[in-house]
């Protein structure tokens, strides 16, 4: 299990932790099509899981 703005940030989508708690919060965030609205929440990382934040910026877990 992850917290979800690390992984955001080691991932590059966001330049930090704190960057990606106020896009969760905002409701920016989807992980799968599903959207997450905990900045305190945990993901487990899976193969092929589709993490996006905003409109332009995702990637793919491999």
């Amino acid at each position: 299990m992850v917290w979800l703005p690390k992984l955001m940030q080691q991932s590059r989508l966001c330049d930090s932790t704190s960057e990606a708690r106020r896009l969760i919060q905002q409701g920016a965030v989807r992980v799968d099509g599903e959207r997450f609205s905990d900045p305190n929440q945990n993901i487990k990382p899976v193969q092929g899981m589709i993490i996006k934040a905003g409109k332009r910026k995702f990637i793919r877990l491999i």
